[in-house]
């Protein structure tokens, strides 16, 4: 996610979001297995040069979104 772009178009929200996120060191994703099933669990956030990043080395989270993703097609 571009983060920046979220300060720009929701500057209250994004502040009070990244607070939370620094605050806490937490958040919770959802993916979606292959099978169709969701995955929940927490991964670790960080904003850095506007992006919002989320830490999930060796998470099957990582294979869920890459499934997904327009960059890694099939």
């Amino acid at each position: 996610m571009i983060w920046s772009e979220f300060e720009a178009a929701a500057p209250e929200m994004a502040r009070l979001g990244a607070e939370h996120l620094l605050r806490t060191g937490l958040a919770i994703v959802a993916t979606i297995r292959e099978d169709g099933t969701p995955r929940i669990g927490p991964v670790e956030p960080f904003v850095a040069r506007g992006h919002l990043l989320l830490g999930m080395m060796r998470s099957q989270k990582v294979f869920d979104l890459l499934r997904r993703s327009p960059l890694f097609p099939p």
